[in-house]
């Protein structure tokens, strides 16, 4: 299947027929072998899924791992036939003012970045979220494994940074505090607008949260120290 999938992606443009990949250099391959890999090839997904933990995962400046949880939609307008999807929010070229509802099909990505100028993502694993799942309840399924599969030692402290969460971080403070990892979330969407004036309800739950924030991060120094 590798090498049905090699040739694809070196593909200067869409591919429309199973004999396209053929004719390029990185299919090394006959037509024979292309129909039995699309024919008879699998892909054992547990495997795939362990496999690419058990490579070093990259480190940021200081030293430790950290893991990535976010949500992406593979936007899918054009696939009626398919009723599990849900409408995704995504932002249009003029930022959210202009917003949209779209039919796709959102995924969960488990990752460990990279913090060079490449920008490249050591990816551990991707489920796909339904209609009627929860995205904190899957995604607090989904990083524990991927803390314990990951080629680190013991004594690493990892952090994890989760977009997707909110303010639903707690939710997966137990699993995070057993295998000694600290974790990080943004600011839920209500939040991230221009401060009102200081008296204002919203600016006070505002600096109310950026002080419980501030010590989060305190905690996690105080960890990393032990």
């Amino acid at each position: 299947m590798f090498e049905v999938a090699d040739p694809m992606l070196c593909e200067n443009g869409p591919v429309t027929s199973p004999v396209d990949p053929t004719l390029l250099a990185e299919h090394r391959r006959g037509h024979g072998a292309l129909y039995d890999a699309l024919n008879q090839g699998r892909v054992d997904a547990d495997r795939l899924r362990t496999a690419p933990a058990r490579l070093p995962p990259p480190k940021a400046a200081d030293g430790h791992p950290v893991l990535a949880a976010d949500v992406s939609p593979w936007l899918r307008p054009d696939a009626p036939t398919s009723p599990d999807r849900p409408l995704c929010h995504v932002h249009g070229p003029s930022g959210r003012s202009t917003g949209q509802f779209i039919p796709g099909r959102p995924h969960s990505f488990d990752t460990v970045p990279e913090t060079a100028h490449t920008s490249w993502y050591h990816l551990l694993d991707t489920v796909h979220l339904g209609p009627d799942d929860n995205v904190t309840e899957l995604t607090t399924k989904q990083v524990p494994p991927g803390f314990r599969g990951l080629d680190i030692e013991s004594q690493d402290m990892v952090t994890l940074d989760a977009d997707a969460y909110g303010y639903a971080l707690g939710v997966v403070k137990g699993p995070l505090n057993e295998q000694r990892r600290a974790g990080l979330t943004r600011l839920m969407t209500v939040f991230e607008r221009v401060l009102p004036a200081i008296d204002d309800e919203y600016a006070t739950t505002y600096y109310t949260h950026v002080h419980n924030m501030a010590a989060i991060a305190a905690e996690i120094e105080a960890q990393r120290d032990m």
